[in-house]
C-alpha cells in the first residue's frame, strides 16, 4: 500500500529543521549509491535531520540514489540536470521511503533531466510566500525536461501548482506516469502548457492521478497536452483546454486530450476550447464528464477559426450531461467551429441535452461515421429531450450512425427528436492520410491542419513515437465534405511558435462520400417530430419503434420495423422505404414524392391521408399482409387519398397494392372528385387501388 507523509510528522520535521544548525549536502552527480553512504556526499557525511540536501549538476550516466531513510530535499534555484543521464530517486525495496521536497526560498524549478521517482512516497511542497509553484522549465541543450513516476511511487504536491513549462522554452517539458505510480494535487492546480511559445504535457501509461483544476495551453502560443493509455484519472475541479490566450487569433493557445484506455473522470465543468484551439480524441476506455456542462467553444467571438473538436471512436464510452457547442451564449458572431465526431463503435451517452443556445454565426456539427448517440432519460417528452440537437448540423458519413434511448437503470426508453435535422455528407472527403516523413523532436502529438480544396470540416489527429519524437500515424477523425475528386489538400502539423522540431510531412487521399444508414437500435422508441429530416438511408432494428409526430422527410432507402404516423403528422418519402408494419393514425399523412415508395411486409392500417405527388407505373405503396382502411376506433376519421395540386397523369396511378385481405376502403378527398376517381382491381390475389384521371381532363405531351 502506498503511504503519504503524515502532516503532523512533516510539521515536526520542518520545525526541527528550522531550529537546528543545518548543513548543506550535495550528491555527487553521475554516481549511484545509497543515501546513507557518506562518501557520496559533499562534504563527506550522511545528511542529518534538518540538513539541506541538494541535487543538480551534470549527469552523464543514469544515477540512482536509493533513499534508505526519511529524507528532506531542497533543489537549488534553477536546478539543471544535464549531461544526458537520468537522476533516479528510489525507495528501498520492499519498504517504501518518504522523500520531502521542500523549497522555501523560491519556486522549485528543474531543467533537463529526466528526474525519476521510483517506488518512493514523495511529498513536494513550496511554502515560499510569493510563489507556490513547481516548474519543469524545459529548454537547454539536453532536450525536454521530464519528470517520471514509476513503480509504485506516490507523489503528492501539497499546496503547490505543477507548471509545464515556462516562457519561450523550445524543448518543453513532460510528466510521465507509469506502472502503478500515483500523482495527487492537494489544494493546487496543474497547468500543462504553461508559458508563452512553449509546450508541456502528461503521458499516462498507468497508475492514478487525482488533480483539482487543470488548465491546458495557459498562455499565448502555448500548447498543453494529456495522453492517457491506461490507469485512472480524476480532475476534481474544472478543466480548461486552451485556457487563456486572449481572443486575438495569433495569440491563442492550443490544447489536446487523448484517451486510449483507462478511466477519466472530470467532475467539474469542462471547457474544451476556452480561448484557443482544442482537440479531444477518445478511442478507448471510458470518459465521464460529470460536471453540469461541457462547453466546446466558450467565448462570445473570435477573429479566426479556432476549432474545438471532440472525437469518440472505436469502443470508447463517453458520458455527459449537457453539451453546449457555444457555451450558454445567447449569440455568437465568431468564426470557430464546434465539432463532435462519433466514429467506429464510439458511444456518446447524454443524461440531458446537446444543443446550441446561441444565435448568429454558429458552425456546430455532429458527425456520424459509425458511432452511437444515446439518450439516458426517464421522460422522453421532456424539454431537454425535445431540444436534443437543436441548432446542430447532424451529418451522416459512409459509416452511418445509431440512435438509442434507455433509462438510468438500463431499461429501454425513448427520445424525441423535435428540432433535429440529419443529412448525408456530400461530395468527396478525406479517406486517409499517409505520413511521408515523421520528422523529429515532437515532445507531444502535434495538432493536424488540413487545408485547400473546395470542401470543409476534414479533421485528423497525429500519433508519435515518444522515444524518437517522430510522427508515426495520422487518424482521420472526420472525412469532411464538399471536396472535389481532383482537389489537392495540404497537411501540416501545429506546434508552439518556437519548437525545436524537424517538421513531419504527410499526404491526404480523397474518396467519394456515400449515404450511411441512420439506424434506431436496441429496442428504443425514437419519436420524430416537427421538422425532422434525413436524406439518406434510414433503418430500425427489431423491437424499435418510430412514432411520427411532426412533419418529417426521409430520402434514400428507409427500413421500418414499425411505422406509426400520429395526429397531424406528415411523413414524406422522397426515396424508397420498407416497413414490417405501418400504422397511419388520426389525421396523419403519408406523402409519396420524387422517387418515393413504401413497401410494408406485414399489416398496414391507414386512417389518415395518403398524398400522391408523383406518377408511377408500379404501386407507390405495397402491403404484403392484410390492410385496413377502416375509421379509427371512436373516430370518424377515414383513409383519404389526396392527389397533389398539379399532378398530371395519362394512365391510372397504382397507389396501394395489397396481397392480403382489405378491410374498408380508401376514399377520394372531396376536393378532387371533379378531376380524379378511385378504381380497385383484384388480379392474381393482389388488390390494387388506382388513382385515375377523369376522361378528357388531362392532356399529356410526351
Amino acid at each position: 500500500m502506498k503511504r503519504l507523509i503524515d502532516a503532523t510528522a512533516l510539521a515536526a520535521l520542518l520545525a526541527v529543521a528550522a531550529t537546528a544548525s543545518a548543513d548543506t549536502h550535495t550528491w555527487t552527480p553521475g554516481v549511484s549509491g545509497f543515501w546513507d553512504d557518506s562518501a557520496k556526499w559533499t562534504p563527506n557525511g550522511i545528511p542529518a535531520v534538518g540538513d539541506e540536501v541538494q541535487f543538480g549538476g551534470t549527469y552523464n550516466a543514469d544515477t540512482t540514489v536509493t533513499v534508505s531513510n526519511t529524507a528532506t530535499v531542497a533543489f537549488p534555484s534553477g536546478t539543471s540536470l544535464s549531461g544526458g543521464g537520468k537522476l533516479i530517486l528510489q525507495g528501498l525495496s520492499p519498504s517504501a521511503r518518504t522523500l520531502t521536497v521542500n523549497n522555501t526560498a523560491s519556486d522549485l524549478q528543474i531543467t533537463g533531466g529526466p528526474l525519476e521517482f521510483s517506488g518512493l512516497t514523495a511529498n513536494i511542497a513550496v511554502p515560499y510566500a510569493s510563489n507556490k509553484r513547481f516548474f519543469l522549465t524545459g529548454g537547454g541543450s539536453d532536450g525536454p525536461t521530464r519528470l517520471i513516476l514509476s513503480g509504485d511511487s506516490a507523489v503528492t504536491l501539497s499546496g503547490t501548482m505543477l507548471l509545464l513549462s515556462g516562457d519561450n522554452n523550445t524543448q518543453g517539458s513532460r510528466v510521465e506516469i507509469n506502472d502503478t505510480a500515483s500523482l495527487a494535487m492537494s489544494g493546487a492546480e496543474m497547468q500543462p502548457g504553461r508559458g508563452q511559445n512553449t509546450w508541456g504535457g502528461v503521458v499516462q501509461r498507468g497508475g492514478a492521478v487525482n488533480a483539482g483544476d487543470v488548465k491546458f495551453g495557459y498562455n499565448a502560443n502555448s500548447f498543453g497536452t494529456w495522453e492517457m493509455f491506461e490507469g485512472t484519472n480524476t480532475f476534481s475541479g474544472n478543466t480548461w483546454l486552451s485556457y487563456n490566450g486572449g481572443n486575438a487569433a495569433n495569440a491563442a493557445g492550443a490544447a489536446s486530450l487523448y484517451v486510449h484506455g483507462g478511466l477519466l473522470s472530470l467532475d467539474g465543468n469542462m471547457h474544451l476550447g476556452y480561448w484557443g484551439r482544442s482537440e479531444a480524441f477518445i478511442d478507448g476506455g471510458k470518459v465521464s464528464f460529470n460536471g453540469q456542462k461541457l462547453n466546446l467553444v466558450n467565448r462570445a467571438s473570435d477573429l479566426a477559426d479556432l476549432p474545438s473538436v471532440l472525437t469518440i471512436a472505436k469502443n470508447a464510452v463517453v458520458t455527459a450531461k449537457k453539451i453546449y457547442p457555444y457555451a450558454e451564449y445567447s449569440s455568437y458572431s465568431g468564426q470557430s467551429r464546434a465539432m463532435v465526431n462519433l466514429n467506429g463503435g464510439g458511444l456518446l451517452s447524454l443524461a440531458d441535452t446537446f444543443m446550441v443556445n446561441a444565435s448568429g454565426t454558429t458552425r456546430a456539427t455532429l458527425s456520424f461515421n459509425g458511432g452511437t448517440l444515446e439518450r439516458v432519460t426517464g421522460s422522453p417528452d421532456s424539454d431537454a429531450n425535445k431540444n436534443l440537437l437543436k441548432g446542430v448540423d447532424a451529418v451522416v458519413y459512409p459509416g452511418g450512425g445509431k440512435l438509442k434511448a434507455r433509462t438510468s437503470d438500463g431499461a429501454v426508453s425513448g427520445m424525441t427528436l423535435t428540432n433535429a435535422k440529419f443529412r448525408k455528407a456530400g461530395g468527396w472527403g478525406v479517406a486517409s492520410i499517409a505520413v511521408t516523413s515523421g520528422g523529429s523532436g515532437y515532445l507531444l502529438p502535434p495538432l493536424v491542419d488540413i487545408t485547400g480544396g473546395s470542401g470543409s470540416n476534414a479533421t485528423a489527429v497525429a500519433q508519435i513515437d515518444y522515444d524518437t519524437g517522430a510522427v508515426t500515424n495520422i487518424i482521420v477523425t472526420c472525412p469532411g465534405e464538399g471536396y472535389a475528386s481532383g482537389d489537392t489538400l495540404a497537411v501540416s502539423f501545429v506546434v508552439p511558435s518556437k519548437p525545436n522540431v524537424t517538421a513531419a510531412t504527410a499526404t491526404a487521399t480523397l474518396a467519394e462520400n456515400t449515404a450511411g444508414t441512420l439506424r434506431i437500435v436496441d429496442g428504443s422508441t425514437v419519436s420524430l417530430g416537427a421538422t425532422f429530416r434525413y436524406d439518406g438511408d434510414f433503418a430500425m432494428d427489431t423491437g424499435t419503434q418510430v412514432p411520427i409526430t411532426g412533419n418529417i422527410t426521409l430520402g434514400g432507402t428507409s427500413a421500418f420495423k414499425g411505422l406509426d404516423v400520429r395526429d397531424n403528422a406528415t411523413l414524406v418519402f422522397a426515396g424508397s422505404a420498407t416497413a414490417n408494419d405501418a400504422d397511419l393514425k388520426g389525421l396523419g399523412t403519408i406523402a409519396i414524392t420524387e422517387n418515393g415508395a413504401l413497401a410494408v411486409a406485414g399489416y398496414a392500417s391507414f386512417r389518415g391521408t395518403v398524398a400522391v405527388a408523383r406518377t408511377s407505373a408500379t404501386p407507390l405503396i405495397t402491403v404484403g399482409g392484410n390492410c385496413s382502411f377502416a375509421p379509427a376506433t371512436g373516430s370518424s376519421a377515414v383513409a383519404t387519398l389526396i392527389p397533389a395540386e398539379g399532378l398530371r397523369a395519362a394512365e391510372p396511378i397504382p397507389v396501394v397494392a395489397v396481397s392480403g385481405n382489405v378491410v374498408g376502403e380508401l376514399t377520394l378527398d372531396a376536393s378532387a372528385t371533379d378531376k380524379w376517381r378511385i378504381r380497385t382491381k383484384l388480379e392474381n390475389g393482389v388488390t390494387t387501388i388506382y388513382l385515375c384521371p377523369k376522361k378528357g381532363f388531362v392532356i399529356v405531351v410526351r
